[in-house]
């Protein structure tokens, strides 16, 4: 049975950011080496998303974007109450990081 749900735009537009990213990140170009993770983890999110759309005909973003944008913040201050348990337990630290602490967390 063919699937007649097209990979979405926003699909394409990740995947492409993605590629960009890790060609600049690969050519050694600084700004793309500290923000790296975000040009990466967001077209991630996109690309996934445009899968389930594709393969199953609904998803998050397509169906409720009010949610999935609703769900952003709440992503960040759950990663933050890991970051916490960090600064207690020590487990990880981030290197090439910024010296300046606005830059390393903007």
């Amino acid at each position: 049975m063919p699937n007649k749900n097209r990979f979405p735009l926003y699909g394409w537009l990740g995947l492409c950011v993605l590629v960009v990213a890790q060609v600049l990140l690969f050519i050694g170009i600084e700004v793309v080496r500290y923000w790296f993770f975000p040009l990466a983890w967001w077209p991630y999110i996109l690309i996934v998303d445009g899968l389930v759309y594709h393969r199953k005909g609904s998803s998050l973003l397509k169906r409720h974007p009010r949610e999935f944008f609703l769900l952003l913040p709440w992503s960040v201050c759950f990663w933050l109450i890991f970051e916490l348990f960090n600064v207690v337990l020590n487990n990880w630290h981030y290197v090439m990081v910024p010296e300046n602490i606005l830059q390393r967390w903007a």
